[in-house]
C-alpha cells in the first residue's frame, strides 16, 4: 500500500499494475492515486513502493521529530509547524534560536541517531496518552491516538511513516 500525503509528509511513489504512481492523496475517506496511465476496474494488481523515495521521506520525517525534540528539550522551543517538499524540510519554532543553540540541537539530535534507538508506533486512548511526557499534545482530540516514540526521547501523535531505528536516518548538519 502506498502512503497517502498527510500530516505534513509527502506521499509515496511507485507503481500499481506496472503503471507509475506519482502522487497519492486522501479526500473524504477515499484514497486517490495519480497514475501515468489507466488501470482496469476490477483487475487484481500489484502495488510497489519506490523504496528510495519512501526511505528518504521517512528519514526526513524522523529528522523533523528528533530536531523538534532537541529544540524543545534543550531550549523550550516548541514546534508550531513544519514544511516538507521534495528537497527541503523546515521547522517553525515558537521562539528564535541562536546559531550556537541550533548547533547544540543538531549535536543532541545526532547523538540520538548514532545510538540507533528504536522507533515504535503504539495506539492508545487519548486519556492515557495525556499522562505521557509528550513534546506536544492536543487535549481536544479524543479517542484512540497513534503515537510515534523514540526510546528515551520524543513521543508525539503522528500519522506518518518512520524508519524502525534512528540509525537509519544518517545525521543532521548544522
Amino acid at each position: 500500500m502506498l502512503f497517502s500525503e498527510g500530516g505534513g509528509q509527502l506521499s509515496d511513489r511507485g507503481t500499481i499494475g506496472g503503471v507509475k504512481v506519482s502522487h497519492v492523496s486522501e479526500r473524504d475517506g477515499k484514497i486517490y492515486h495519480e497514475c501515468d496511465g489507466p488501470l482496469n476496474v476490477g483487475d487484481k494488481v500489484k502495488a510497489e513502493i519506490d523504496w528510495n523515495v519512501s526511505l528518504d521521506r521517512m528519514q526526513q520525517y524522523l529528522g523533523e521529530h528528533l530536531l523538534s525534540y532537541a529544540c524543545w528539550k534543550l531550549f523550550g522551543a516548541n514546534n508550531i509547524g513544519f514544511h516538507m517538499s521534495e528537497d527541503l524540510v523546515t521547522i517553525d519554532l515558537d521562539k528564535e534560536l541562536t546559531e550556537e543553540e541550533l548547533a547544540k540541537a543538531a549535536l543532541f539530535t545526532n547523538e540520538i541517531i548514532w545510538e540507533n534507538r528504536p522507533v515504535t508506533v503504539d495506539y492508545m486512548d487519548s486519556a492515557e496518552a495525556a499522562k505521557l511526557p509528550m513534546r506536544k499534545f492536543n487535549s481536544k482530540i479524543e479517542g484512540t491516538l497513534r503515537l510515534v516514540s523514540v526510546r528515551d526521547a520524543d513521543i508525539c501523535t503522528c500519522c506518518g511513516t518512520h524508519p524502525p531505528y534512528t540509525g537509519m536516518f544518517g545525521s543532521v548538519k548544522s
